[in-house]
């Protein structure tokens, strides 16, 4: 009996494909060649691959018992509440230094061009 495995892309990999599709239609609009496009994707793809983290968080808070369950869930709130904030900010922090990059391997590209 034979078993057929589906295997999903990684979380990286989706990401990446979401990233690639942006900066596909970005230099589509732009009137970028096939060939600059081509060369470009498979810069950003390195840079990405390089660069591609999952950061984790680990938090071991003993609260004293005689805290109520309303105390440790506002607690608990506050905590998960500022975890979001930070990874939000990394996020967009991330975007940027992409964009950044993105556009100096436009300028690279063109440069390289001209020779």
């Amino acid at each position: 009996m034979t078993t057929n495995i589906i295997e999903f892309p990684t979380r990286s990999v989706r990401e990446w494909i979401k990233v690639e599709r942006t900066i596909r239609e970005t230099l589509e609009q732009a009137g970028a060649s096939q060939e600059m496009t081509e060369e470009v994707c498979g810069r950003m793809k390195e840079v990405y691959e390089k660069y591609d983290r999952v950061f984790t968080f680990a938090l071991g808070l003993p609260l004293p018992e005689h805290l109520s369950l309303e105390q440790r869930r506002a607690i608990d709130n506050s905590i998960r509440n500022a975890v979001e904030g930070l990874t939000k900010e990394i996020h967009e922090y991330t975007n940027q230094v992409l964009f950044d990059r993105l556009c100096i391997e436009i300028e690279l590209y063109k440069m390289q061009s001209e020779k």
